[in-house]
């Protein structure tokens, strides 16, 4: 039973770190480089805080409703009928947007790892390799969360590893002045600060999954 609770444990996990760890985050260095890393380092804690607590809240939320209860009738009986359409409508455009940049990312990255020459000479093929790959996750979401955690576990795993030695060869070059601002001119963050907030809320935001851990 405990080795149950562990692998399910570790899924959940994995799920989470898959969901939070998204593409926006190699924009992250761009749009958060005038804060430099003390700044970008607060400002990470901030929304992982703020992160935590609202997968907290719906979690509450979740416990108080039988298995199975979808989200339109969660926030129904807690908000009403009034507040659930405008909420329904921000969940529909949030997952609208990132599925749409995940697919097209998808269809892009396959056509250009493949190569295959009809890719080159037909507009059509990364929409359509997005479509294939799009129901092939699909496919996995509808077997069940347990194959999805599965999945994650694998591919946070290598994502890891890929990471460690993609990074271990500029270990070396980290330098304060490059990492810090170690100017003497009086320096301005918060246009910067406010620039890079929605970037890392919407990278790391994690907590539509938590339904599914319940």
């Amino acid at each position: 039973m405990n080795l149950k609770n562990n692998k399910s444990a570790l899924s959940g996990i994995m799920i989470t770190a898959g969901t939070a760890i998204g593409a926006g985050m190699f924009l992250l260095p761009v749009v958060s480089s005038g804060m430099w890393l003390a700044y970008s380092i607060v400002c990470l804690l901030f929304l992982w805080f703020l992160n935590y607590l609202s997968a907290l809240y719906i979690l509450e939320a979740n416990v108080q409703f039988s298995i199975g209860s979808s989200f339109d009738t969660i926030s129904t009986r807690i908000l009403g009928k009034n507040w659930n359409i405008l909420i329904s409508l921000s969940i529909a455009f949030l997952m609208y947007i990132l599925l749409y940049a995940y697919f097209s990312a998808f269809g892009n990255m396959a056509t250009q790892t493949l190569g295959w020459e009809i890719f080159k000479t037909n507009q059509w093929s990364q929409g359509v390799m997005s479509i294939i790959l799009g129901g092939i996750l699909a496919f996995v979401i509808w077997l069940s969360t347990a194959a999805v955690g599965r999945i994650s576990t694998i591919l946070v795993f290598g994502m890891i590893i890929s990471f460690v030695v993609s990074m271990a060869g500029f270990a070396l070059q980290v330098e304060a002045s490059k990492l810090f601002d170690v100017s003497s001119e009086a320096s301005a963050y918060s246009p910067y600060l406010w620039a890079a907030l929605p970037y890392f809320t919407t990278s790391f935001g994690f907590a539509t999954v938590v339904p599914s851990f319940y």
